[in-house]
């Protein structure tokens, strides 16, 4: 009985721990982020710097019904559509 709930401890108590640290000690993670898309690239400002990526970066993207999710490799982007909706376009 121990070792599964060590394991699931690990797998999720571990996780939720280190993201709720993270969100606590670091203002950029809870900082505005603005983004903003164009007909060949997608970019996000923040308060630590910017990035941005062409539409080919993301082999596959998915549309749920609050969501636009942008695969990479590992891991998922996912942006809220409210989000990406108000912003405008470069």
């Amino acid at each position: 009985m121990f070792f599964p709930a060590l394991v699931l401890y690990l797998i999720y108590g571990a996780t939720y721990f280190a993201a709720r640290s993270t969100w606590k000690s670091s203002q950029a993670v809870r900082g505005q982020v603005q983004y903003s898309s164009a007909h060949d690239r997608i970019g996000q400002v923040m308060a630590t710097g910017r990035a941005e990526l062409k539409w080919n970066a993301f082999p596959r993207v998915k549309e749920t019904n609050d969501m636009f999710l942008l695969f990479v490799k590992e891991p998922r982007i996912s942006y809220s559509k409210t989000c990406v909706s108000h912003v405008g376009t470069n």
